[in-house]
């Protein structure tokens, strides 16, 4: 009969477990910093300098034009970049474990 992972093992991978969890939560807040600058930018933005958010932009006043035309493409970038991190800091951690394991 096979054993199961000892002690060790277990302490190890939560350990592990909490690294990733960590710079997980970290990547997260990084990207959802941007995200909120942009969300709460624009309508500040267009309070403080409304002379500015009404400059025309290929005839779109200037806050029209990030709204309806570039918020979507960055959000959709902002989530790319957060998949592609997260899958990278899974990899790293993956990595790490077959080479502590010799696998």
């Amino acid at each position: 009969m096979a054993e199961g992972p000892s002690e060790g093992t277990r302490a190890s991978d939560a350990a592990l477990a909490r690294v990733l969890m960590r710079r997980q939560a970290a990547l997260s807040l990084r990207v959802g910093v941007i995200f909120l600058a942009l969300v709460l930018g624009l309508p500040l933005l267009t309070y403080w300098r409304p002379d500015w958010s009404q400059t025309p932009v290929f005839g779109f006043p200037l806050s029209w034009f990030l709204l309806g035309l570039l918020f979507y493409p960055i959000s959709w970038a902002l989530s790319a970049y957060f998949v592609k991190q997260s899958e990278r800091l899974e990899e790293e951690g993956v990595e790490y474990v077959r080479k502590e394991r010799g696998i």
